[in-house]
């Protein structure tokens, strides 16, 4: 049976399509950009996970409404320092701070994408090595379905 909604998992996809496509972001970040975890033993990348979701109904819209998809995305680099990870968070808000989202063919239409949130903290590992994540949760604000006109 064919899904109601359109897939939400075409919002992600293009998240993430902008952020590895970027050879700016590459370079600060040699490990890539991963879903939640990165692969082991990478030390400078970019993590992008799903921090929340709010779908409203529009009354009279056939399946018509509105998605707020947050997403988590942050530079991750082991260092004491935390100008890379900071440099590399510049850049992934540049890349998605009010920026067009290609939605086209999915069901979507963007309406803002934007930082509702800063993100910076450091950790320890087990190996006492020193970790930075920095970044912050985009909200990507999308309408689907036809919405009334009146």
């Amino acid at each position: 049976m064919a899904p109601t909604f359109p897939d939400v998992r075409a919002i992600d996809s293009a998240v993430l399509s902008i952020l590895t496509a970027d050879p700016i972001l590459a370079a600060l970040m040699p490990g890539g950009v991963h879903w939640d975890v990165a692969p082991f033993g990478l030390t400078a990348f970019v993590s992008v996970s799903l921090q929340d979701f709010v779908a409203d109904d529009i009354f009279g819209a056939d399946n018509g409404g509105t998605e707020t998809i947050g997403y988590l995305v942050k530079a991750v680099h082991r260092s004491s320092a935390a100008d890379p990870a900071l440099d590399a968070a510049a850049r992934i808000h540049d890349l998605l701070q009010r920026q067009p989202l290609n939605l086209t063919g999915t069901g979507y239409e963007l309406m803002l994408m934007q930082r509702s949130r800063r993100v910076r903290f450091s950790e320890f590992d087990g190996n006492n090595a020193e970790w930075q994540h920095i970044g912050g949760v985009y909200n990507v604000m999308v309408s689907r379905g036809e919405m009334p006109t009146t």
